[in-house]
């Protein structure tokens, strides 16, 4: 699968800037606009994806995935204290939930190109 980049953040005094994403069969590597990189092992409870922070921490995620025949769009809606969210539209209103949208080449497009 090809990582996702190029990012759009929502969030409550969001940080302007490009998020990737990259996944493997059971982990994810987050980098943040400060050039932040954060690894997580990767599991699933009910709805819910949970990003396993090496630290224990465990964040609890909404997602979604949209395709089309150029882009894959990911969405991802996690809690403020690994809380999961109520919703994809209470994580861009409350303080410390997050909001992301992530797109990727489709596997399916010949022409689509992320440097």
């Amino acid at each position: 699968m090809c990582p996702f980049s190029l990012c759009l953040q929502i969030q409550k005094g969001y940080i302007i800037g490009e998020w990737t994403l990259k996944f493997t069969t059971s982990n994810a590597t987050i980098v943040t606009p400060a050039n932040v990189q954060l690894n997580a092992i990767v599991s699933q409870t009910g709805p819910y994806m949970v990003f396993n922070m090496p630290d224990g921490k465990k964040i609890y995620v909404l997602w979604q995935i949209a395709q089309d025949a150029v882009v894959d769009f990911l969405s991802l809606a996690w809690g403020a204290n690994g809380n999961p969210p109520a919703s994809y539209d209470s994580s861009m209103t409350t303080s410390g939930e997050q909001a992301f949208v992530f797109d990727g080449c489709s596997q399916l497009s010949e022409k689509c190109f992320f440097p």
